[in-house]
């Protein structure tokens, strides 16, 4: 165990060398965001992974400078370097787990001040990106969420933090129900792979994980428009939301979105200007739609989750990604992000927030009212907001705030070409919502 971590322990856990002394609550917070100062993660499986560069990107949420480590101990990586704003370091494409079972190929990062990390890995049909959530934004019950694989694997991928974790894997396979049983100790990863889709497999542990899921190829809508490598990290179920609103891809006009429930009879309701929908849901289900070019509304009466998937089924720019969806409660007043360097292209990010709090937005020092922005209203009930989608360009640090230091939604996105793009959440802010449900 490295002097750094200890530290971060003994800081933030309270753990003193040999005796633990920590009230669960403090290593499983209510309250938590994907800003922090430790993270474990792991990379699951692509396609030719010898030609991947795997970007990790770094901001600092505030004006001090960083000192900064990324370390996979059993894998010759070890680096340490301040960041003063940002920076993008580039590691082996050898971190890439595309075995199934074990290996010890997690990665961590210590910073000793607040930053905020996302993963991009660049080449090709692999190319996409995610958001990396801290340890402290970490539980112990996931939903995993993936699309069905086109002649290659769906995937899961499990972090151990620490030593001793036991975990198990509930997922269904040909209409049989399957559980993994697994023990996983610090940095230590478990990759499941199968030939269809593992959306809605149950991931559950004794100790805190970090969850990865997605597909190694796949075309969305299934059979149609070019294949390409998915991924992001799943959010704990105990941080899930139950009103979204979520923007379309612009400026395509079509969008998918999977919404996974893990209560009995939950209540979901669908809205855009011209439809109204509902569904009940029991614990274990999902659902998958095809949705147009205006924002949709999503209103549910227990937490959910919602993944939202490019749909490549138009003869224009941008590919399959999947992004987790931000529920109106996980909105921050202030994204500070850096842009991918990979492409050369200009990426977007679509903003969600009340039209009469617009003139509080600022962008890189700028108003609103200098972007050239494109700007589309929500449909009732939700008819007080708007979204607004704004070009970034590469390799470039924005600041993104609320001057009144109101909460919005962000997320980025990059349609790079006819063959790649990738898209995250900027932030997520979360609280707990098992508190209400009994979850």
């Amino acid at each position: 165990m490295s002097r750094w971590y200890i530290l971060y322990l003994a800081k933030v856990c309270m753990v003193s060398l040999g005796v633990n002394v920590v009230a669960e609550q403090e290593c499983r917070p209510d309250v938590a965001s994907s800003v922090g100062k430790y993270f474990m993660f792991g990379l699951i499986g692509v396609n030719s992974p010898s030609n991947n560069i795997v970007y990790i990107l770094i901001t600092t949420t505030t004006d001090a400078t960083a000192k900064v480590r990324i370390a996979s101990p059993f894998n010759n990586l070890h680096q340490e370097f301040t960041v003063a704003n940002y920076t993008s370091r580039t590691i082996s494409y050898t971190h890439i787990q595309t075995e199934s079972g074990k290996q010890f190929k997690g990665i961590e990062i210590y910073a000793d001040v607040n930053i905020s990390v996302a993963v991009f890995l660049g080449y090709n049909q692999n190319t996409e990106g995610f958001l990396v959530l801290p340890v402290t934004a970490l539980s112990t019950r996931y939903v995993a969420a993936s699309y069905h694989p086109s002649g290659y694997y769906s995937e899961i991928l499990v972090t151990g933090v620490e030593s001793n974790t036991d975990v198990e894997i509930n997922y269904t396979s040909n209409g049989k129900a399957k559980t993994e049983h697994i023990q996983l100790n610090q940095f230590e990863t478990y990759q499941l792979l199968v030939t269809y889709d593992l959306s809605g497999a149950l991931i559950t542990s004794d100790k805190p994980v970090a969850v990865f899921s997605g597909s190694t190829s796949s075309q969305i809508p299934v059979g149609i428009g070019i294949v390409n490598y998915i991924v992001e990290q799943m959010i704990p179920q105990k941080f899930w939301s139950n009103r979204f609103i979520v923007p379309p891809i612009y400026p395509h006009n079509f969008f998918i979105v999977k919404i996974f429930v893990d209560y009995d009879n939950t209540e979901v309701h669908f809205y855009n200007s011209t439809h109204h929908f509902g569904s009940f849901l029991d614990r274990g289900s999902n659902q998958e739609i095809l949705f147009g070019s205006e924002p949709k509304v999503i209103l549910s009466t227990k937490p959910i989750s919602v993944i939202q998937y490019c749909a490549d089924n138009e003869n224009m720019y941008g590919n399959p990604f999947m992004s987790t969806v931000q529920g109106i409660s996980q909105y921050e007043n202030m994204y500070k992000f850096v842009t991918e360097s990979y492409s050369g292209v200009k990426s977007t990010v679509a903003i969600t927030l009340k039209r009469n709090d617009m003139s509080g937005l600022s962008l890189g020092g700028k108003n609103i009212s200098s972007w050239n922005a494109i700007i589309i209203p929500v449909a009732r009930p939700m008819e007080e907001y708007v979204t607004i989608f704004v070009n970034v360009s590469y390799n470039s640090l924005y600041r993104l705030q609320h001057t009144g230091g109101i909460p919005f939604g962000a997320t980025l996105y990059g349609l790079l070409s006819t063959s790649y793009s990738y898209g995250y959440p900027l932030q997520l802010a979360f609280s707990n919502a098992d508190e209400n449900y009994g979850g």
